[in-house]
């Protein structure tokens, strides 16, 4: 993609080195069926990186955005008092 040129889901994709890097560690990951954690501020790229990603490699995402209050029964459930 150029620079700066949007996926196909909205986030904005620059194809510089640091990023191309970036990509290959996350793609050699998922070959190799390790998991990855992607930590960093806000707005730096991390769902761009993994858009990108499943794009090049057609394989369907569901983003989940977490935060530090997130928790286990967020994903599983739980049971709420009544």
């Amino acid at each position: 993609l150029p620079v700066g040129e949007q996926t196909a889901r909205g986030a904005k994709w620059s194809r510089t080195g640091h990023a191309s890097r970036l990509l290959e560690r996350a793609a050699a990951a998922v070959q190799l069926t390790e998991p990855v954690l992607l930590v960093g501020e806000t707005g730096t790229g991390k769902t761009a990186l993994i858009q990108e990603l499943a794009r090049l490699t057609g394989a369907p995402l569901t983003v989940v955005n977490l935060s530090n209050q997130s928790e286990s029964a967020d994903f599983l459930g739980g049971f709420k008092p009544v």
